[in-house]
């Protein structure tokens, strides 16, 4: 029996070391050694060590065998997911046709949309030629201002009118032939005039609020053309025009350039304002169109205060700060026919603004308390404070800087709520 165990050892030891990987060949030392064990054992009769090396054996050849199962299941697993590799590369995610489809309809729309612009384009330029025909002019005025925000608004319309050659010598002639019919007595300017002409400057209005353009349009010179429109005596075709031109003004101080400001200051656009804002209101006209140069040239007023410049130009001469402020005074206090107060609240927030700033210069400002409207300081305008809590605002903070008690109390009381 041990004769047995031991060619049995023997031959399995050999099994081992000749065939499993190299890792597990010193399994097969093991059993050399525990062989040669088995021979001593055999060789000096110790019976009792055979139930020991048994034991070792069995333990050793479940060993193995678990090894094959682990070898097995690790071979099955990796079949598994090579297999599920080859139908994952087969197969196109879920997500790839909508996606392509989605791609589809997006260069489908760009393109649309490309045909769609290369056809304004077109239109565009097409209508620009029209002005260069005096029959077809007018019309091109007036579909050139239509579709200027919608149709041509991506497409460059200023520098195009800027850099199209002639255009601008031909809005200069527009501008001369109704220098006639402005200041004229006895012809009235007709209706389809006043459209003509407010078509063709908010077409320069167009050019100025485009940064390619607006440079050259003001070392042009071109807006010193539109001043004899702001001086036109008031009437209902005239407030039109003077609308028009005030939009151009303030289209070029949006961006609130130091060169813009400096080139209205020096060509006397601030005397022009104060006089549009201090002529009498036609009451038998619309009251809200008549109100709105008036309101457009206190805006003026008020971006050229804003500036460093601007406030130095106002506050300079007594003559011209007095000036300024018996205008805004008579901005506030105008009153109609029948005693009744006509500032509207448009132009009433633009005018506190303006003594906002004034009151910002420490030469000025202890004149302005006697300077002041009484209407600011009692409940002329008290409607309009409380549905306008930044009018009601703007309005404290004036009477604080002018140093009014009761505004004062007014301001503690509700920064202590």
């Amino acid at each position: 029996m041990h004769l047995t165990l031991l060619l049995f050892s023997s031959l399995c030891s050999l099994f081992v070391f000749t065939t499993i990987p190299f890792f597990w060949r010193g399994a097969g030392f093991s059993l050399l050694g525990a062989s040669f064990f088995c021979c001593c054992c055999y060789f000096h009769s110790i019976p009792r060590t055979y139930t020991q090396i048994r034991t070792h054996f069995y333990g050793f050849a479940s060993f193995l065998n678990n090894y094959n199962v682990y070898q097995a299941y690790v071979h099955r697993v990796t079949m598994y997911y090579s297999v599920l590799q080859q139908q994952q590369q087969q197969q196109p995610p879920l997500t790839a046709m909508p996606r392509s489809q989605v791609d589809q309809q997006e260069r489908q729309q760009a393109l649309v949309r490309q045909s769609e612009a290369q056809q304004s384009m077109t239109e565009m330029l097409q209508q620009i030629q029209y002005i260069y025909n005096p029959d077809t002019r007018e019309r091109a005025f007036s579909e050139l201002t239509k579709n200027r925000e919608k149709k041509y608004s991506g497409l460059d319309l200023g520098p195009a009118l800027w850099y199209s050659v002639g255009i601008m010598p031909i809005f200069l002639q527009e501008l001369v032939a109704i220098y006639p019919l402005i200041n004229s007595k006895d012809q009235m300017m007709g209706k389809r005039d006043a459209h003509r002409v407010s078509n063709m400057i908010t077409l320069i209005h167009t050019i100025a609020l485009h940064d390619g353009s607006r440079k050259q349009l003001l070392d042009s010179q071109i807006c010193l053309f539109l001043y004899p429109l702001l001086r036109a005596p008031p009437n209902e075709r005239n407030d039109v025009i003077r609308l028009t031109v005030l939009g151009v003004i303030g289209a070029l101080l949006r961006y609130d350039d130091q060169q813009v400001i400096s080139y209205l200051l020096n060509s006397e656009m601030f005397p022009l304002c104060l006089d549009i804002m201090e002529a009498p209101m036609d009451t038998s006209s619309n009251e809200q169109q008549n109100d709105l140069p008036k309101v457009l040239a206190a805006y003026v007023v008020h971006k050229l205060l804003t500036s460093e410049h601007g406030l130095a130009y106002a506050c300079h001469h007594p003559d011209r700060f007095t000036a300024i402020a018996k205008v805004l005074h008579t901005c506030v206090s105008r009153k109609d026919a029948k005693g009744k107060h006509i500032c509207s609240s448009r132009l009433l927030r633009h005018t506190i603004r303006c003594y906002l700033r004034l009151a910002d210069n420490p030469q000025v400002s202890p004149l302005l308390p006697s300077m002041l409207p009484e209407e600011l300081k009692n409940s002329t305008f008290k409607e309009f404070l409380e549905s306008d809590a930044a009018l009601k605002n703007s309005l404290l903070q004036l009477l604080v800087k002018v140093g009014d008690m009761g505004a004062r109390r007014i301001v503690e009381s509700e920064r202590a709520k």
